[in-house]
């Protein structure tokens, strides 16, 4: 059995000398049919401590169906998590050369670029592996293919509930390739796994899953939204009563009671009045909007999601006040967005190590027989461009190229003049035309008169007023534009 971090020795896949791929176990999920997943619809807080405590032994299967559930059935959560994860797996990724021979290295990184290319699924793949931060733990298997002059690799989906974490803290894998239940331990086969383990904080693997912080406050938001459907559908439409004489016996009070039920149910009935009572039949309307306590605590245990999974509130909640752009741009530099570099560095890290450092040791003959540093995975979630203002043009220190990007539209390319320095353009001295020249090249001729700009009423202060805005008006007469000028006569 290989020890761990080797690969198998002998002749690869393209008939050179080196290393070849790990063969054994194949990882294969159960049938859809024989697939089943608890339903946690009824879930009480015993059972949810019950979860959390299971998968701190290493058990995720309970746990992952519950965070499936959540996700599959609560818009707010899967919201959140989905924005963490398709923030990364969105942003396009560099393959830059290791350390080592320079030569080596850019070669090793464009062979390392034309294989994550032919990864059919990439974008999913990365997904699964970023949603490890999540879990705690998310591993996708490696599939290799020989052929005649070259090992490509593949990238296979593998259901987060078919992990556990072995006594080593290793993840073990559960199969039905034999047709029944078995384990495969990841830490047997180097090379045919990828495994993700995010340490988001100094603690046993079992305890670093994200979602494991927003358990108990999706519960409790699940708990008052079933009470606040109950109390709604008790005290929206209100309450028939009806008043009786002091002096009524049961039977009146019966009969009252079956002409209320009919008058619910039919929406008529013929009710005699009491003596006493002219109006027999009330109505008992709720005080208050019977849902806006279940409104407000609904917004709580939303914002302590929404805090849990991106680290700030402040950039999905808006209240009714509106948002404060600068406050949740502020938020997002130091909340979120090191959250997602951090989600990036790992999953990409574990990429580097299980899938392509021996992608690179079953391909050696392509680099002389030596194993050639290994490249570098950087995602570029946050575009860096040039802030191109009027200034900068002015002075000659942007380019065509450097302009488009900063506007985000796409380059142009040197072929097209994208490295053309951008001049600026010349005001003519006149306001009204500019002299261009004609289309024979020959003596310029005039540009057709612009309109002129209406002319900003003066404004008119009327005498011995100061300059109370109170007191003030526009010039917008012939008789105020008059009073208005320097030789105007004064008003008495």
């Amino acid at each position: 059995m290989p020890v761990d971090g080797e690969y198998t020795s002998g002749a690869n896949g393209a008939g050179r000398s080196g290393a070849r791929p790990t063969y054994g176990k194949k990882y294969k999920p159960p049938g859809a049919r024989s697939l089943t997943i608890r339903q946690f619809g009824g879930m009480e807080p015993g059972a949810l401590a019950g979860v959390l405590s299971a998968s701190q032994r290493g058990d995720l299967e309970q746990l992952a169906d519950l965070f499936t559930y959540m996700l599959s059935t609560d818009a707010h959560v899967r919201s959140v998590v989905s924005t963490r994860i398709n923030a990364v797996a969105a942003a396009p990724i560099d393959v830059l050369p290791g350390a080592g021979d320079e030569v080596l290295a850019e070669l090793s990184a464009e062979f390392v670029r034309g294989e994550l290319e032919r990864i059919e699924e990439w974008e999913d793949r990365y997904s699964d592996l970023l949603y490890g931060s999540m879990l705690g733990a998310a591993t996708v298997e490696n599939r290799w293919r020989p052929e005649v002059d070259c090992v490509h690799g593949d990238l296979a989906f593998v259901l987060p509930r078919d992990q556990r974490f072995n006594d080593d803290w290793s993840i073990e894998l559960r199969t039905y390739e034999s047709g029944k239940q078995d384990w495969i331990k990841t830490r047997d086969f180097p090379g045919k796994f990828t495994v993700n383990l995010p340490h988001n904080f100094a603690e046993r693997p079992t305890l670093t899953g994200e979602m494991r912080a927003i358990a108990w406050p999706w519960l409790f938001k699940r708990i008052v939204e079933k009470i606040g459907l109950e109390g709604f559908g008790r005290m929206a439409t209100g309450l028939l009563y009806s008043i009786v004489s002091s002096q009524a016996d049961e039977n009146v009070i019966e009969q009252r009671l079956e002409d209320l039920e009919a008058l619910a149910t039919d929406g008529k009935a013929a009710i005699k009045a009491s003596q006493e009572v002219d109006d027999p039949i009330r109505l008992l309307e709720a005080a208050r909007d019977p849902g806006q306590t279940s409104k407000t605590l609904l917004d709580y245990y939303n914002g302590e999601i929404s805090k849990g999974i991106l680290g700030s509130g402040l950039n999905v909640e808006v209240q009714s006040t509106g948002g404060n752009r600068a406050l949740g741009e502020s938020q997002f530099d130091t909340t979120i967005l090191p959250r997602l570099q951090a989600d990036a560095k790992r999953a990409l890290g574990a990429l580097r190590r299980d899938f392509i450092k021996p992608l690179l040791a079953y391909n050696v003959h392509k680099f002389g027989g030596v194993m050639p540093p290994v490249p570098y995975l950087q995602a570029r979630l946050v575009e860096d461009t040039l802030a191109v203002d009027q200034l900068t043009v002015d002075s000659g220190a942007a380019t065509v190229d450097e302009l488009r990007r900063s506007k985000r539209l796409p380059e142009w390319g040197p072929e097209k003049g994208g490295d053309r320095v951008l001049q600026p353009i010349a005001k003519s001295p006149f306001p009204g035309f500019s002299l261009v020249p004609d289309a024979s090249g020959g003596t310029p001729t005039e540009r057709p008169l612009r309109r002129r700009p209406l002319e900003k009423p003066v404004q008119l202060t009327l005498p011995g007023t100061g300059s109370s805005q109170t007191r003030s008006a526009f010039a917008t007469t012939p008789l105020a534009i008059a009073l208005s000028r320097k030789s105007a006569v004064r008003v008495r």
